[in-house]
């Protein structure tokens, strides 16, 4: 009886543990950027009239597939931000040269997946 309790009791915290432990990025992990259904809400990209007064073009389609860096990892508040650049080295709507994306939401939306 002692055993099964004590093996229900094992389970038990190994399966805890295993929630807890939060999913990192470090620098220099590579992704690719998915085009969502609607809107991207987990990848931060300026709005559409900052682009366009900076002489950029708002077509969020271009965004679809680019290859990404991880540039570095930051904390806002309780969440994870990681800041993205492109790898081929190219300005995001020719002015930004890197984005902010939360994360994991991101990946677990689809919006950002391991580079291929």
């Amino acid at each position: 009886m002692k055993k099964i309790f004590f093996a229900v009791f094992a389970m038990t915290g190994l399966i805890l543990s295993a929630q807890d432990q939060a999913v990192t990025v470090s620098e220099g992990a590579e992704f690719q950027i998915e085009k969502p259904d609607g809107d991207f809400q987990h990848i931060l990209f300026p709005r559409k009239n900052f682009i366009i007064k900076r002489g950029g073009i708002a077509n969020m389609n271009l965004a679809d597939g680019l290859h990404v860096v991880v540039d570095r990892v930051e904390r806002k508040g309780d969440r994870q931000v990681v800041i993205l650049r492109r790898k081929d080295g190219a300005k995001f709507f020719r002015n930004f040269s890197t984005v902010a994306a939360y994360w994991p939401e991101a990946m677990q939306a689809g919006e950002l997946e391991p580079s291929r």
